[in-house]
């Protein structure tokens, strides 16, 4: 064994003199030893002597000439003991210079652009004077002498270039010319393949960086979607649903700081999953997802922007980026700005999404054809109604997607020109007509032109058109000329400025003001159907914008609800919050709990059971706390993965409050009978609590996973945030008409949807006592048909009959709007029956 001892190498086999070294390095050698390396010491002998550690390093040994003592001594270097001055290892330092620069020359050789091309060089000057020689030993042939110089190097350069030039050589040659024939062809070939695999790379990186740099979108009047988030998906759908509708090929170009290839690729694959088996392969919905044009590059680079044709686009599309709402609000200014500085002017309008109201003004600043939408106030106004108000709630989610449910027409006819609107309403048999977007301003429009519910003698004047639900654009058109869809663009689309801008109606931003009532005043009929809704609410989650929800919320609910957030934040913060709305609660009273909303044992402290319905919000898991205002904010690098790990956090609490109500709840189910999550759900279990429970999502991987686990989806109602934003994006890019009367359907003070018990029109019109109609007395209270319950509901309360939700016991049947009945069949009414109604703020009668 060798050992270090006191900077001595010692050779060892006395475990003793080895242990010693260990315990006291100096005392298992004593001090002659230093010097006479040759001292056996109890079959110990010394090797060498190192100066600080054991391996050597460079600056270990001292190369060269070393004086010993004149006693003799050994070479620090080798080890030999020749007791004279002598000159120690220069061959050895000669030889590792020599290496290290070997090294060098081989590294420079290949990790260098010019050092491989002098490698090639040199190799294929090689190659060509090694054929040479092996030639000139050869016999030749009688065209090429061997024995000449000059001949053997063109022979040689032959065979190397050209591989045919083995064919030149006769088959009566001797072997050993046809042999050096043969091997100087294939190692010329194998080298000429390499050069040319060289070149053609090279050739494809300058062309490949000529399309990142020279390329351009050799189109106009295209949709322009800058950006890249969980809603571009989303998005991308729903454009392309409606071009497959209505027969168009509008160029779709979208422009994000991603891989192209990694785009179509998540592309691809999301849209593989809805429409294979769905659509044939000739369906032209393939067609438009393979003409989608996909560019790579900063958004706020002018040049990206210039080469993307955007001041000829008809519409650009700003998605805001998730995380920090002021770093999100902050890039959407700097992408208005960029594109407010190009230098030819932008024709279209450009839709910029925002999280904080207050950045709005900013961006209109920036350009004037920027309009604003705030989809995440909306979005919250709606899971707000799904809430408190299931069937409002369904309907006005259905109608922001294209892909589910009816949708709204905007449609001009001019033969109905000077007639009365119940005319008008009349003249649609299978969609109902809700409003007239007219050419003047009006009272509670919010600056729309836009009328909901107009009075019943109110005449269509000259390029007004009407607002219909419909559920296929077949049920509106009158003719072929005449059809014209919210998603089509017109006809004479100008990009005049000018023109542009006073032929459109501006947006409504959406925020959250929009959806609060002017005054809070309840007539004595909705405190008494309100009174069933006095029931504890459960939320579970506390995102970003749960304050603005709070709020909504707030208008909706009873007087005295009780709310149960749940949350991982400290109750100190949640308070400070709530304090910092600028609306504080006056109808609910906040129970703060505190704990992980994943744990059942914090979940089963609230009242489930009870609750009138619970919220599972989708909370960013990478957040965290602004000591400035409270926010919660999500941090830029956890915001890749941090959709679908939300999603799995909501399913998770999901089935777990199934679980608990499972327990909690006897008469609902065996309470010996556990959750089936793969099987069958009991049916009682399905019908009451699937629409306590809301579940937001996010994600639409997660989306595509929930179509194929039916037991799951009936569950609960799945709340998809991310894909509503988009759906109201799309619509206020297609038309913003459709997209101000949605809003307005929403805002309390507008003439808004409601969705009031048929027994209530019945008993304020006479047909029905005031028990049965308030559903204090259950029986049969008629039949009736779609004219004359429109007919009650004008003469009640001014409103315009849409559609109904029948609760049946047996099928418990979905709401209907715009029935595809015949209007004038009877039908009989119950006490559970609800009537869809738009009704005006001044004469409203909630449910």
């Amino acid at each position: 064994n060798i050992y270090l001892v006191g900077g001595v190498l010692v050779l060892s086999m006395s475990p003793d003199v080895a242990g010693a070294g260990r315990e006291s390095p100096l005392a298992a050698v004593p001090g002659e030893a230093h010097a006479k390396g040759s001292t056996a010491i109890g079959g110990t002998g010394v090797i060498g002597v190192a100066k600080d550690a054991w391996p050597p390093t460079e600056e270990t040994w001292d190369f060269g000439e070393q004086d010993v003592g004149s006693d003799g001594g050994c070479c620090r270097c080798c080890g030999s003991c020749c007791g004279t001055t002598a000159r120690c290892c220069g061959a050895r330092q000669l030889r590792s210079r020599l290496w290290r620069s070997s090294l060098l020359w081989v590294d420079w050789l290949l990790g260098d652009g010019y050092g491989q091309a002098t490698l090639l060089l040199v190799s294929a000057l090689a190659l060509i004077f090694a054929g040479t020689g092996v030639w000139m030993s050869t016999a030749g042939t009688a065209d090429y002498n061997a024995e000449s110089f000059e001949e053997s190097l063109w022979m040689s350069w032959g065979l190397f270039f050209d591989p045919g030039t083995q064919t030149g050589v006769a088959a009566s040659e001797h072997i050993s010319v046809k042999t050096v024939a043969a091997v100087f062809s294939i190692l010329g070939f194998l080298y000429n393949l390499t050069l040319l695999g060289i070149i053609v790379e090279w050739i494809r990186a300058i062309m490949d960086r000529w399309t990142r740099t020279k390329s351009r979108v050799w189109c106009t009047d295209h949709i322009l979607l800058l950006g890249w988030s969980e809603k571009t998906l989303f998005m991308l759908h729903e454009i392309l649903e409606g071009m497959a509708e209505n027969s168009q090929n509008d160029p779709v170009v979208i422009v994000a700081d991603r891989d192209p290839a990694d785009m179509r690729d998540e592309i691809r694959q999301y849209f593989i999953k809805i429409w294979q088996g769905k659509f044939s392969s000739f369906d032209r919905r393939w067609r438009l997802l393979r003409s989608l044009h996909i560019r790579a590059g900063l958004i706020h680079d002018q040049d990206v922007l210039e080469r993307a044709n955007a001041s000829w686009a008809r519409t650009i599309i700003i998605l805001g980026r998730d995380g920090n709402p002021r770093h999100a609000d902050l890039e959407t200014v700097r992408n208005t700005l960029a594109l407010s500085s190009l230098q030819a002017p932008i024709t279209g309008r450009i839709l910029a999404e925002v999280q904080m109201v207050e950045k709005a003004k900013v961006l209109k600043r920036l350009h004037p054809m920027t309009e604003v939408i705030h989809a995440r106030s909306a979005a919250n106004h709606i899971l707000a109604l799904m809430a408190m108000k299931p069937v409002v709630g369904s309907i006005i989610s259905n109608l922001c997607s294209f892909s589910a449910g009816e949708e709204l027409y905007a449609i001009e006819l001019p033969e109905l020109e000077g007639r009365s609107f119940e005319e008008a309403c009349h003249h649609f048999k299978k969609s109902v007509c809700i409003g007239v977007q007219g050419t003047k301003q009006v009272e509670e429009s919010h600056n729309t032109r836009i009328v909901l519910a107009p009075p019943k003698e109110r005449q269509i004047q000259a390029g007004e058109r009407l607002l219909v639900i419909a559920r296929r654009v077949q049920d509106v058109e009158q003719s072929r000329d005449r059809k014209w869809h919210w998603r089509k663009r017109q006809e004479n689309h100008s990009f005049n400025q000018s023109l542009t801008m006073g032929n459109r109606a501006p947006l409504v931003a959406g925020s959250t003001a929009l959806f609060r009532s002017l005054s809070k005043s309840a007539s004595a009929d909705t405190d008494v159907v309100a009174e069933e809704l006095r029931s504890p609410l459960v939320i579970i989650g506390w995102p970003a914008d749960l304050p603005d929800m709070l709020s909504l919320l707030d208008e909706i609910v009873p007087q005295g609800t009780i709310v149960h957030l749940l949350s991982e934040k400290p109750e100190e913060h949640q308070k400070m919050q709530v304090q910092n709305m600028k609306r504080p609660p006056k109808n609910m009273t906040l129970h703060h709990h505190v704990g992980p909303r994943d744990s059942q044992q914090t979940l089963g402290k609230l009242p489930l059971a009870e609750a009138s319905a619970i919220l599972v919000l989708a909370v960013a898991q990478g957040q965290h706390l602004d000591a400035r205002d409270g926010l919660q904010i999500a941090d830029d690098d956890d915001v890749d993965d941090d959709t679908l790990t939300s999603d799995s956090s909501c399913l998770s609490i999901l089935l777990q409050i199934a679980d608990l109500l499972n327990m909690q709840g006897p008469d609902l189910m065996d309470m010996r009978q556990p959750l089936q999550v793969h099987g069958k759900l009991p049916e009682k279990f399905v019908r009451h609590q699937s629409n306590r429970i809301i579940c937001e999502l996010l994600d639409p991987r997660t989306d595509q996973v929930l179509t194929r686990n039916k037991t799951l989806c009936q569950t609960a109602t799945f709340f998809r945030s991310k894909a509503l934003e988009t759906g109201l994006f799309t619509m206020a890019a297609s038309e913003p008409a459709v997209f101000n009367t949605l809003m307005l359907l929403m805002s309390p003070s507008c003439p808004s949807l409601q969705a009031v018990p048929v027994g209530v029109y019945l008993s304020r019109a006479g047909k029905v006592s005031e028990e049965v109609g308030c559903g204090k007395a259950s029986g049969d209270l008629g039949k009736y048909s779609f004219w004359e319950l429109a007919s009650m509901v004008r003469a009640v309360d001014q409103g315009l009959l849409v559609g109904w939700h029948r609760n049946d016991e047996q099928t418990e049947e979905t709401p209907e709007v715009c029935p595809e009945e015949n209007k004038d069949v009877k039908m009989s009414w119950s006490s559970k029956d609800n009537l869809l109604v738009i009704q005006h703020p001044k004469h409203r009668l909630d449910a």
